[in-house]
């Protein structure tokens, strides 16, 4: 037998072979014959595969036998570890061409291109007129082209944030002109307690692309010279042109058939993008050209007009999930085979102590060899082939995993045929600013814990694991060796720690290291990718084994997934990643018509002590996230009883409707409702033994997202105590959808148990109340979707508020058997078949479009007529509500030139400032000290007063509003409820912000004196002065001090949320209004967001409801509160220990032992010192920092400003929430 190679197939590696379009692959042996055939043997030297040459091909011939662990001959190893491909096939070139064309960046290029130039144009309000200015801008272009022969030139046009990028790019058309598709997003939040990366890149919560001003797409590994072609449309100076997209696992391996649209590499500079910031948000066109690669300016410009007119100014999320069957589901490898290729490389790993083989031996066993290379690690993966018969948008797979673990990087490719590669990945490859990189170490898997105890159990497992700490040890020394071959110093942040997702934890390490001066990106992609985390050590000899042991190709899973800008860049590891592609993926037209295909990726780290049974466990864990998504609906009509069915189609119009987030309390009676909730993967689900806790939680998620959360209740007293968060929801205009549970009719005033009047129970405190009849077969179940499309329509059309759905149940309740009769589901076969609401109802969005078609009524022609002619007008800000509302407020305060009171929950008292930039904003920060002086009274005497937002917290303003008398007081309010508590209103607008401010803006021209604004100026200046010089001495930490630190601590991209009593009150008169610069200069101001339940103003719930809102907005939350507001709502500590992966709440506790605001008020002069004490000011004695070690939370004592200020700047980086506790006392502040 000879162990020739043949000469036919000199310089192809052994391991392309593996791609050739056959089920049972990687098998090797050694070769015979040297004439037409190559013969692979096993160890029982069994033929495997017979492969022949034909005049075109190669021509396999296969065995369905697959085997795992061979013999080798030493001379036959050897030369397969030598056999290296050195021209891959460009047979992938050939690949059909669409009809949309694209400039390709490849190439030598002897010089850079003309220009690349970034170009903000004037904010607008809405996308609609975003598009016209964008539209605009090419319609100029084209009139005045450049002279350059190449260039690349971005429009950007500032709008209001508060459009997630995601929502945007789903609601555009899926057609050639916005092909390809991109989406990134940042760990914005890291569930680590290192925060460096993060931080670095918090200017932006994701950006979506979609057309191609730029393509990179190559059939050989990236090389310098691609990294120079697309540094070539790169420049510092534009650090928003950026090129997104993904490499191959194995560069050099050519893609199999699934993976040869995406080539080895695929970037894009997307043709369209919109960018989601903090503080606003972007969209922009780019436009390149190149003459040398015969893409001109004039054929760059059309093919970006044609995209702009496809965009759509709609932004309609699409998440609802589709009725799906799965049709197929394969593992390769099958878990047999898995469990015998593990149980073999274990084997080896078992002694690993190098072997000397001498020259003359005739064999080495593949388990000798794995000791000789001193082998420590190998990663070893497993695809999951999941084939449905509907079609599945990718992009609303990626928004229910981004909706369930927004921590994690989102990243979406989809090229032009379709086909996506999205993925939901914790690992950062690295993240480049200039010349400091920052690299993860990320290893070992747990599955998180069911509350915060076990989810504790398991971390201190996986913390004391020895074989996990092997495992993560060898991938990071590996990430610090390799950091070192391009970098000066490399420091270790972080030694070990762990790193949370919503169902996953892991081990992780922080890495930090200085660049050479003459390494770049792609340096530092060939010195980390693959790392030891997703193939093994040594690289080499593992990369080898997984060629020789996985029967497919892993395409872009575990590749580098990210982009590359003018100094920065950021990848990620594309692991938890799948490959999602329709059945008919190479007839577009047929996308949504036929079914799907997902390729799910995962892999499991293979060392000393590795168990195959656990790592197929922990690839099952790993692509749950995936596979709970895909999961069929249970036929209706399979439900155990007739309260399943129900509960089931409650639930699921709930979700199609947009409401995902379930507060859910224990009980009997609402169980069906609340195991209904459980199952549906689209929701996610929250829990509190506290009603009244819950509730305000629902209502802190309303307040932050906008949308209705649920609550699920038992009946009883169960549900009365909602009543004071439905108070505060109806007071403030903020959507909540109640589902209680109720006895049947039947059991009402008979005294059963548990049994109360639940019909319309909470009164004029909702804006809709329906009582559904008991669940029961003879009633059309159509009913109850209708019901419940009413419900929610009214919730979220203004006035938002609370509404009310009751839903009696009769036994058996939850999991008991019962027959019904399917006579009841008539009528429910679209809806069962589709994923819309069964009534969709219309509403009349014309904020949508474009300002200029704005309709103004002759009501408003008086209105735009005061405006016009007012001298010295004043702009009063209230509480806003949405970020829209306070970015639409700015552009009208910077046209009107008009001096702006801001109320401390309108958004724009506290702000940050682009000092930079023509402060073109005059807002009055310390208008509550200057209103109280007479010469002030003087100053201030406006003729037109416009009041946007009717609720005000300080007195001192509502007072002189009554006062001062102009002669028009204008309010612009969306809701129609009478907000005029001093009966001084001349003209009241019912209207929306953003249509207001269109309006005005488009008709009206103001002749503001511009003195008026310059004296009020000053005297704030001076009351600022004055209030800084009373703080520098003070020696102890005095409430309105504690107000300043605490504003001032918080961040760009987080809210502050303000507890009622004093602490809305010292923030509202001692916060310095500056609190941070620009991070995305585009206004001269950007505020910065401060909530509060000011609806009804009490003190109870005010904990719970700022956990909510931190979910409902998604952004990191500081509270400021009392400590009898604390103690009021010691419950919710149980929602702030259970956060899981939702971003972290800071709570500053003030502790004056007692009702401190009580001794500024005049009763405490006015009553005896007993009875004051004891029924006003209301001592204790409780211990905080017991409570808070009672519900495992994290808590600090500080008693001096500075002790403040470092444990307000320690928390920001923790993943943790913490409750600071300060202590206080009620005479000193008095």
């Amino acid at each position: 037998m000879q162990s020739v190679f043949p000469s036919y197939l000199n310089g192809v590696d052994l391991c392309s072979f593996s791609k050739l379009p056959f089920d049972s692959r990687r098998c090797c042996g050694f070769f015979t014959s040297p004439g037409r055939w190559m013969v692979f043997k096993t160890e029982e030297n069994t033929p495997v595969w017979k492969i022949s040459r034909s005049k075109t091909k190669l021509k396999c011939i296969v065995e369905k036998r697959t085997f795992f662990g061979f013999s080798y001959r030493k001379c036959g190893w050897a030369m397969q570890r030598s056999w290296r491909i050195r021209n891959l096939s460009d047979s992938c070139t050939s690949e059909k061409k669409t009809d949309t064309e694209f400039l390709s960046g490849l190439g030598e290029h002897q010089s850079g291109i003309g220009v690349c130039e970034t170009r903000t144009l004037p904010a607008v309000l809405s996308i609609a007129d975003a598009i016209d200015s964008l539209r605009f801008v090419v319609a100029d272009l084209q009139s005045k082209p450049p002279i350059l022969t190449s260039g690349i030139l971005r429009f950007q046009v500032p709008l209001a944030p508060g459009i997630r990028a995601l929502e945007w790019l789903q609601s555009q058309c899926l057609c050639p002109h916005l092909l390809p598709r991109c989406y990134f997003s940042p760990r914005n939040s890291p569930s680590t307690g290192f925060g460096f990366a993060a931080d670095s890149r918090s200017a932006f919560n994701g950006i979506a692309g979609v057309g191609c001003a730029v393509l990179f797409k190559g059939f050989k590994p990236f090389s310098s010279r691609d990294w120079r072609s697309l540094r070539r449309f790169l420049s510092s100076d534009s650090p928003l042109i950026r090129a997104y997209g993904a490499i191959r696992f194995d560069a050099e391996m050519e893609p199999s058939p699934e993976w040869k649209s995406f080539g080895s590499f695929y970037f894009v500079i997307p043709q369209i993008e919109f960018c989601e910031c903090p503080s606003c948000s972007l969209l922009a066109v780019t436009i390149a050209w190149d003459n040398v690669s015969k893409w001109k300016f004039n054929k760059a410009l059309g093919t970006a007009n044609q995209a702009i007119c496809k965009l759509s100014d709609q932004v309609s999320p699409k998440n609802a999930r589709r009725p799906l069957k799965v049709l197929k589901k394969e593992h390769i490898p099958c878990e047999h085979v898995w469990h015998e290729s593990v149980k073999r490389i274990i084997e080896s790993l078992k002694d690993n102590q190098a072997n000397d083989f001498s020259s003359s031996e005739s064999q080495i066993t593949y388990s000798a060899f794995i000791e000789r290379m001193k082998l420590s690690k190998v990663v070893l993966a497993r695809r999951t082939e999941l084939e449905v018969d509907t079609a599945i948008d990718p992009l609303t797979l990626l928004a229910s995993l981004q909706e369930k673990d927004s921590v994690a990087y989102q990243f979406c490719i989809q090229n032009t045929d379709g086909s996506a590669f999205i993925g939901n990945t914790p690992e950062c490859l690295f993240y480049k600013d200039r010349f400091t990189v920052i690299s993860e170490a990320v290893a070992a898997t747990r599955p998180r814990g069911m509350n915060d105890k076990d989810d504790f159990q398991i971390s201190m497992d996986l913390l004391l694991s020895g074989k996990d700490n092997l495992e993560f040890a060898i991938v990071r020394d590996s990430v610090r060796q390799r950091m070192e071959m391009v970098c000066k110093h490399v420091e270790m942040v972080s030694h070990k720690d762990e790193i949370k997702q919503a169902e996953v934890q892991h081990l992780y390490s922080c890495l930090i290291g200085q660049l050479h001066n003459e390494a770049n990106e792609c340096d530092i992609l060939s010195a980390l990718h693959p790392t030891p985390a997703v193939c093994g050590e040594p690289q080499g000899l593992a990369k080898d084994i997984i060629c020789q042991t996985e029967m497919f190709d892993r395409g872009m899973y575990a590749g580098p997934v990210g982009w590359i800008g003018g100094d920065k860049a950021e990848f990620a590891v594309g692991i938890r990643s799948s490959l999602v592609e329709p059945c008919g993926y190479r007839s577009l037209e047929r996308y949504f018509s036929q079914g799907t295909r997902f390729y799910m990726y995962a892999g499991a780290g293979i060392v000393k002590g590795s168990e195959s049974a656990s790592e197929w466990m922990e690839l099952n864990l790993k692509i749950n996230q995936f596979e709970s998504l895909l999961q069929p609906f249970p036929p209706l009509n399979k439900a155990i009883n007739v309260n399943a069915i129900w509960a089931r189609l409650i639930v699921e119009e709930c979700c199609r409707l947009g409401v995902i987030y379930f507060c859910i309390g224990p009980g009997s009676r609402s169980s069906p409702l609340a195991i209904a909730a459980a199952e549906n993967s689209g929701i996610t689900c929250v829990s509190c033994i506290d009603e009244r806790s819950l509730g305000f939680h629902a209502l802190g998620y309303g307040r932050g997202s906008c949308k209705p959360a649920a609550v699920i209740t038992s009946s009883g007293t169960a549900v009365s105590n909602l009543l004071p968060a439905v108070v505060e929801g109806s007071q403030d205009c903020v959507p909540l959808l109640l589902l209680t549970a109720d006895r049947p009719p039947e059991l009402q005033d008979t005294g059963a148990n548990q049994t109360i009047n639940q019909d319309n129970h909470f009164g004029i405190f909702v804006r809709y109340s329906v009582n559904l009849p008991a669940a029961d077969d003879k009633v059309p179940a159509r009913m109850v979707l209708t019901s419940i499309d009413s419900a929610v329509f009214r919730a979220t059309t203004e006035p938002f508020g609370p509404v009310h759905v009751n839903c009696p149940f009769r036994e058996p309740l939850a999991g008991l058997p019962d027959g019904w009769k399917l006579d009841c589901l008539r009528g429910l076969e679209a809806w069962a078949a589709g994923s819309f609401p069964f009534t969709k109802y219309m509403k009349n969005n014309f904020i949508a479009v474009s300002s200029r078609t704005y309709p103004i009524a002759s009501e408003m022609r008086e209105v735009i007529g005061i405006v016009n002619l007012a001298r010295r007008g004043l702009l009063v800000v209230g509480g806003l509500h949405m970020v829209e509302e306070v970015w639409s407020t700015l552009l009208l305060a910077e046209y009107l030139g008009w001096p702006v009171m801001p109320d401390i929950l309108s958004g724009l008292r506290l702000r940050q400032i682009d000092r930079g930039s023509k402060d073109n904003v005059h807002i009055i920060d310390n208008f509550n000290h200057i209103l109280p002086s007479m010469t002030a009274q003087d100053i201030l005497s406006p003729d037109v007063i416009l009041q946007i937002g009717s609720r005000l917290t300080s007195k001192g303003l509502t007072h002189f509003l009554e006062v001062c008398q102009p002669l028009a007081h204008i309010l612009v309010e969306e809701h129609p409820y009478r907000h005029d508590p001093s009966h001084t209103l001349t003209h009241r607008v019912q209207s929306s912000v953003m249509h207001f401010v269109a309006v005005v803006k488009a008709f009206s021209t103001p002749s503001q004196s511009h003195d008026f604004s310059e004296k009020l100026k000053a005297l704030s200046k001076i009351a600022a002065q004055e209030i800084s010089v009373h703080f520098q001495t003070q020696c102890s930490l005095s409430e309105p001090l504690v107000a300043q630190i605490v504003a001032k601590s918080v961040m760009p991209g987080s809210a502050l949320f303000l507890g009622n009593s004093m602490a809305i009150r010292d923030v509202d008169m001692y916060a310095e209004g500056e609190v941070s610069n620009c991070t995305a200069p585009v206004l001269s101001v950007l505020g910065v967001q401060t909530v509060g339940n000011r609806g009804a103003s009490g003190i109870d719930g005010v904990l719970s409801t700022s956990i909510g809102f931190a979910a409902g907005s998604k952004q990191r939350v500081t509270l400021l509160l009392g400590d009898l507001s604390f103690l009021h709502d010691t419950n919710g500590l149980a929602l702030l220990a259970e956060r899981g992966c939702q971003p972290a709440v800071t709570v500053v506790v003030v502790n004056n032992f007692g009702g401190g605001i009580f001794s500024l008020l005049p009763v405490a002069n006015t009553t005896a010192y007993s009875i004051f004490t004891k029924f006003f000011s209301t001592p204790h004695d409780v211990s905080i920092h017991r409570l808070c070690l009672a519900h495992r939370v994290n808590h600090m004592l500080v008693k001096t400003n500075s002790q403040l200020e470092e444990a307000l700047c320690f928390t920001r980086q923790q993943r943790q929430s913490w409750v600071i506790e300060v202590e206080s006392n009620i005479e000193e502040n008095a």
